[in-house]
């Protein structure tokens, strides 16, 4: 009866406790707000941004009405920061609302300290020609920063739009950056890394910046932090120029006009330039003592390549950057030669040397540039679908990708184990990959892929496998039996008996 009673009474509290937590959650989702906020006096609830922010809540939803806000803002909530293209009241301003710093202090316009920060539909500009002035500046992690306009239309070269300071998962997409060099007020870097990693930049607008997108090495705590594993793609780039530096990160179908990409140094490594659209400039890809970098299917079209080396790479088999499957100009059979020079000590005397896309393309790629799509569900995975314990099988799938990227797959072997990403293969390739199993019972093998952006497919149908008792253990206890039939009741005795005392 005590039990009963302890059991109900936990039970109570562990209701309670649901209960006093969904009571919770539902106040919080009931706190957040919309905050606006317009120029024009009693139109919005503030007319400062800055003022908005700092009442705000975590998770509240500023919205900014059209005019001109002359002050520098810090964002140290969870919000979403909101540009609206009209006016909120009486006032006739239009367009979406502008943030000017009036080319009057160096620091950030706009500075992002808290995560998750969301900042949609404004033109940014004007931010100082100092180091440490940007148009945003992003100390924290998962952010995304989209659909605005940032810009110089006074003051002299120098700064950087949007600056990505050794953070992670931030998203930059959708933006226009452009500066006004017919008056030499140019932005030094458009959207500048500086030794973050996972953040993906897409689908931005890049015109008349030195540097429309660059790679710097984050010096902290006496510490080198390199770029890795960002993503840059589909972005054009116009008399704007990639700078790449770190390792592990994708450029991929990425539109350079008049300009190219710069790859500099021994601290660029084992990244993956695929599919670009080189166009109009006559080293697409200049590559400085930077290797082991895979180069394979992008268009130079009235382009080429370039590459200044120290000598030892030249004789290290293991520090070639990986040229193939390019389009040169024109449909090719034969092997590429990549024109070069090689130096001894830097600074040195130079000679000519050569590299080689030993399959270079005969057509041009076709590069999409609309939003990315995932992999279509792949195939029923194809293989035996019963087999004995501790014997390895082989199975086969194919998966296709609608931007035909290729692909990586996964193997789900239904006991608690997976193959770990195989790849990459072509689109529709067929992939194969083996596993044995340790225990009887039935598996469901399912497979999913996933394309150069991540992007995942859903699972395939299952193929059920069965796997019985092991024959060959089976052969020998009946042939046990039969031998020695005394010995075997005994030990069925003993069996028996353990059983009924474990119960």
């Amino acid at each position: 009866m005590v039990k009963k009673i302890f059991a109900i009474g936990i039970v109570c509290i562990i209701l309670f406790m649901g209960l006093s937590n969904a009571s919770s959650i539902k106040h919080k989702t009931a706190a957040q707000n919309t905050i606006t906020v317009d120029d024009e006096e009693n139109d919005g609830d503030y007319t400062s941004i800055q003022d908005a922010i700092n009442v705000a809540n975590d998770g509240d939803i500023i919205e900014v009405y059209s005019g001109t806000y002359y002050e520098l803002i810090s964002i140290d909530k969870q919000i979403i920061l909101k540009g609206i293209d009209s006016e909120l009241g009486s006032g006739n301003d239009i367009g979406n609302p502008v943030i000017d710093n009036e080319y009057t202090s160096t620091e950030p316009i706009i500075k992002v300290k808290a995560n998750n920060v969301e900042i949609t539909g404004f033109i940014i500009e004007d931010f100082h020609k100092w180091r440490d002035s940007s148009g945003i500046k992003i100390t924290s992690d998962d952010n995304k920063i989209m659909y605005n306009v940032i810009r110089k239309t006074k003051g002299s070269h120098g700064g950087s739009a949007i600056w990505i300071s050794g953070r992670t998962n931030n998203e930059i997409a959708y933006n226009e950056i452009y500066s006004l060099p017919e008056t030499h007020t140019v932005i030094y870097n458009g959207i500048e890394i500086e030794g973050g990693y996972n953040n993906i930049v897409h689908h931005n607008i890049i015109r008349d910046v030195s540097c429309g997108v660059h790679f710097n090495i984050l010096y902290s705590d006496l510490q080198e932090i390199f770029p890795k594993d960002n993503k840059v793609y589909r972005n054009n780039f116009l008399r704007s120029s990639f700078h790449l530096k770190g390792y592990d990160n994708l450029a991929s179908e990425n539109y350079f006009e008049k300009d190219g990409m710069v790859m500099n140094f021994e601290d660029c490594h084992h990244n993956i330039i695929y599919r670009n659209n080189f166009y109009n400039y006559e080293n697409g890809i200049w590559i400085w003592d930077a290797v082991n970098n895979d180069i394979i299917e992008n268009n130079f079209i009235n382009s080429d390549a370039y590459f200044l080396l120290v000598k030892n790479i030249y004789f290290d088999e293991d520090l070639k950057n990986n040229w193939d499957r390019n389009y040169w100009n024109e449909p090719r059979i034969l092997p590429y030669a990549i024109e070069g020079e090689w130096y001894i000590v830097t600074g040195g005397p130079t000679f000519k040397g050569y590299r080689y896309d030993n399959h270079p393309a005969n057509e041009l790629y076709t590069i999409p540039t609309g939003a990315n799509q995932k992999p279509s569900k792949p195939s029923t995975p194809d293989g035996p679908n019963s087999g004995i314990q501790n014997t390895s099988y082989t199975y086969t799938c194919s998966g296709a990708d609608p931007d035909t990227h290729h692909l990586y797959y996964l193997f789900d072997w239904g006991d608690d184990s997976n193959s770990g990403w195989i790849g990459p293969y072509n689109s529709g390739e067929v992939c194969e990959a083996s596993h044995s199993w340790t225990e009887k019972g039935n598996y469901n093998i399912i497979v999913k892929t996933k394309d150069i952006y991540d992007y995942e497919s859903e699972w395939s149908n299952p193929l059920t496998l069965s796997m019985p008792k092991n024959k060959a253990t089976t052969t020998h206890i009946m042939r046990f039996k039969q031998n020695n039939p005394y010995i075997f009741r005994i030990l069925q005795q003993l069996l028996q008996r353990l059983e009924i005392q474990s119960l």
